[in-house]
């Protein structure tokens, strides 16, 4: 764990969350087919996948060597597609102050 990482626990589950991520306005975790996925969301109530390497939304792109058709929004590396789709059928547990 870095120093400008922060531990967040939920239940019995512990995240060391990257300072950029709280940042980016981290409400909570989804469990998704990739694994636990960290979900923003909005000032307007929109919820959106956070990407692992810039804590970012996806984007749509007609580009990328493995053909997912997503990339990050900061960096413009291919992400999994799950990155540029809505939380529709996701459960997202949120994070709570204490």
């Amino acid at each position: 764990m870095k120093t400008t990482d922060i531990l967040i626990t939920t239940d019995n589950v512990m995240f060391v969350v990257p300072f950029q991520t709280i940042r980016a306005g981290v409400v909570g975790v989804a469990d998704t087919e990739i694994g636990p996925v960290f979900v923003a969301e909005t000032e307007d109530g929109f919820k959106f996948f956070l990407t692992d390497c810039c804590a970012a939304s996806g984007k749509g792109s007609d580009t990328g060597p493995n053909g997912s058709g997503v990339v990050c929004r900061t960096c413009y590396s291919e992400v999994n597609s799950l990155y540029g789709d809505t939380l529709d059928g996701y459960t997202v547990t949120r994070f709570q102050d204490k």
